[in-house]
């Protein structure tokens, strides 16, 4: 009788591990800021005042956690210590977090190109930091993107956390998110 319940489940059962779910693209662009800003997930949470835990961020990074499910002041400890504005946020993500707040405070969510979400909010052109004019310039021949003004606005909306700001740093970052396949206005 044992072995005939064995072999029902044996057959009932999947084999080997499940298939890994794609990443969301927001989680991705996350993980790539942190480590812009040369952060660790550790940093992230301290950062937060422990409102999110260095677990969470992690569950954030791999999308197992959806940033909805986050309630609006942990979104907003979040953003601050990622160095960005909520809105700055969500552009970058590419995200749209709506004002209406749902069980326990969170958001809804909606995830869309980058490009709707820079129409639907008033963000004013900003200007280019001398150290990033100077790294596109100096790139640009080879790297025709940089004369586009979404990646020269994204670049000019990113901060460093630590560390001197450089021509080279700008250029370590922009391959960076290139290489994490990010990009402004689009998943």
């Amino acid at each position: 009788m044992l072995l005939v319940s064995s072999l029902c489940l044996r057959h009932t059962m999947p084999r080997g591990p499940e298939p890994k779910m794609p990443r969301p693209a927001w989680s991705t662009a996350l993980r790539a800021r942190r480590v812009a800003l040369d952060l660790r997930q550790e940093d992230i949470a301290a950062r937060t005042e422990d409102a999110i835990s260095q677990g969470t961020i992690s569950d954030l990074e791999r999308g197992k956690v959806l940033i909805s499910n986050l309630t609006s002041t942990r979104v907003s400890h979040l953003a601050s210590a990622l160095n960005w504005t909520v809105a700055e946020m969500q552009e970058a993500l590419g995200i749209r977090l709506t004002a209406e707040v749902v069980k326990h405070g969170g958001y809804l969510i909606n995830e869309v190109p980058a490009s709707a979400v820079r129409t639907t909010t008033t963000t004013p052109r900003r200007a280019l930091p001398e150290e990033l004019e100077d790294m596109i310039r100096m790139r640009r021949d080879d790297n025709p993107e940089l004369n586009e003004e979404r990646w020269q606005q994204y670049l000019a909306g990113q901060r460093f956390g630590t560390g001197s700001v450089s021509a080279e740093r700008w250029w370590r970052l922009y391959l960076l998110l290139k290489a994490e396949g990010i990009e402004p206005g689009g998943h």
